[in-house]
């Protein structure tokens, strides 16, 4: 039967082990765990950023809860992938958004501070990518 081949990625009964560079996940909940690590990644985030646009709210929330936003949002600013992420995530998600401007504030001269931090805070105020 070829219903379950197309489960996660993972190895089904009868495949063997070998891992193929076409592997299609429809939704980040296949990898649940990975997507702080993910979004580092170029293809990785652009990905996450596809699945923030198209997909579900259920998915918004399991990347703001993975990345532990809006708490860690400076460890992430260090990522260009993951800032437009984050800057994606908050352009589909207003609450998101909402508490990324209330961190940025408390954080305002760490932020700044950083690598891209002006560019973040400005495209977080302008609400765009």
């Amino acid at each position: 039967s070829q219903a379950g081949r197309h489960t996660a990625g993972l190895p089904v009964s009868g495949m063997t082990g070998q891992a193929t560079s076409c592997t299609q996940f429809s939704n980040l909940f296949s990898l649940s765990g990975q997507l702080a690590q993910l979004c580092r990644g170029e293809q990785g985030s652009k990905w996450v950023v596809d699945r923030l646009v198209e997909g579900q709210q259920q998915e918004r929330s399991l990347v703001r809860s993975e990345l532990n936003l809006p708490q860690d949002l400076t460890k992430h600013l260090s990522s260009n992938n993951c800032r437009r992420v984050i800057l994606v995530l908050a352009e589909v998600d207003s609450k998101v958004r909402g508490e990324l401007l209330r961190q940025t504030k408390e954080e305002i001269d760490t932020i700044l501070g950083m690598e891209g931090g002006q560019q973040f805070v400005k495209q977080l105020l302008e609400g765009k990518d």
